[in-house]
């Protein structure tokens, strides 16, 4: 466990044993991970091998097989010890590719075979990203609320020696937390006034919170960013209902031409009190959450939550206009009941991406010259180890 807002690379542990291969890959000695805030990360290891040059990786399905992939240009020897259920078994072998480790029974099996790759869908490919001609402020990085850094500012009896404050004045001193989002227009129908609903773009940290003092909302927030989206910028949107009903959303309308079109963007939603998530509904036991987040056209609305609470989604809106048509992009989402924040689904929304698909399916994004790790992973210029760049591994050492 840990907390960051980026992806944490680690020293793999020695043991008796040697290096333990783990569920996502490792090279050099090193594994680098994604873990979201308030997430933990586990990996069952009965594989060991004595050399850390090797890119290791279990299989995804089964603990007792380990792909192990040489990186060294030479016909090298390796030795590999498996944790079997006679006891502890060594094998040595030679190869300058990879090679198949299998626990079975008390013996363990070495073969030769093909590292694996993910196999997860690239959710770009064959589209061409338009965002930046099509959408305004995809993400939020043109907002100005709780920009402002102070000092000693207090909440819910607490004080806060350093944190994010707001100096954006609200629509409707009603919501003194429902806020302007540069190039998006408002659309709440929320009834009674609250100082705890909230729309507005914050900055992220895992350490500094947005503190709406006691004057104002009486509340402190913060989130971590996306770690496993390198492409997401310093802020999001986060939208909550809590103490009032009704719709809270914000929309952004598009004219587009015929063709087929990509939505996505990364979610993430809390709600301690949760009873049911049928995708498009959160529901507790006073409650009924209702997604306003996703795409609208010619009569079609096509608004989910993600599929599980606390941890961040990339969500995939698919479609087609057969015509230029006018397209509605929505934020946000509406409650039955005026009940506190336990009760309600608090989102997190950024990093819109509106893509069309190209006509030759091939992707036309300039930037072709991308690497990924072994695990599918986009990875910097710095990685070091095997990377895989237009179809084709090489080792970066």
């Amino acid at each position: 466990n840990f907390n960051s807002d980026e992806k944490a690379t680690f020293e793999l542990p020695t043991t008796v044993l040697g290096y333990p291969v783990l569920s996502v890959p490792t090279t050099f000695g090193k594994v680098t991970v994604a873990i979201e805030q308030n997430n933990s990360s586990a990996s069952v290891s009965r594989i060991f091998v004595d050399d850390p040059s090797l890119t290791t990786v279990l299989d995804k399905d089964d603990a007792n097989v380990a792909y192990l992939q040489a990186t060294a240009d030479c016909d090298c020897e390796y030795t590999v010890r498996g944790i079997t259920e006679k006891g502890i078994v060594e094998k040595t072998f030679k190869t300058t590719g990879c090679v198949k480790v299998t626990i079975s029974g008390g013996d363990l099996l070495v073969e030769g075979s093909t590292f694996p790759v993910d196999n997860e869908e690239n959710l770009t490919e064959g589209y061409t990203d338009i965002t930046k001609d099509k959408v305004q402020n995809p993400s939020f990085e043109e907002d100005e609320t709780y920009s402002k850094v102070s000092s000693n500012i207090t909440a819910s009896g607490v004080t806060y020696a350093t944190c994010y404050t707001n100096n954006v004045t609200a629509a409707n001193a009603k919501w003194p937390n429902v806020l302007p989002v540069a190039g998006w227009t408002p659309g709440s129908t929320l009834s009674g006034g609250s100082k705890y609903c909230r729309m507005y773009s914050m900055p992220y940290s895992s350490t500094m919170f947005c503190v709406s003092p006691s004057s104002v909302g009486n509340y402190a927030a913060k989130t971590s960013q996306m770690i496993a989206d390198d492409s997401c910028g310093v802020r999001t949107l986060t939208v909550l209902n809590s103490w009032d009903k009704g719709d809270n959303a914000i929309t952004q309308s598009l004219s587009l031409p015929a063709g087929t079109y990509r939505l996505l963007l990364n979610m993430k939603y809390e709600c301690a009190n949760e009873t049911s998530n049928d995708g498009t509904k959160v529901a507790t036991a006073n409650n009924t959450n209702t997604s306003l987040t996703g795409v609208a056209y010619n009569g079609i609305t096509d608004y989910r939550y993600p599929s599980a609470r606390s941890q961040w989604e990339v969500m995939v809106y698919d479609f087609t206009l057969d015509s230029p048509t006018d397209v509605v992009l929505s934020l946000g989402y509406g409650c039955t009941a005026s009940t506190g924040a336990a009760n309600n689904t608090l989102l997190y929304i950024d990093n819109l991406r509106l893509l069309q698909k190209t006509s030759t399916g091939i992707n036309t994004d300039t930037n072709s010259n991308k690497l990924y790790n072994l695990a599918g992973q986009q990875v910097r210029d710095s990685y070091k180890g095997v990377v895989v760049s237009k179809g084709k591994k090489a080792i970066v050492k």
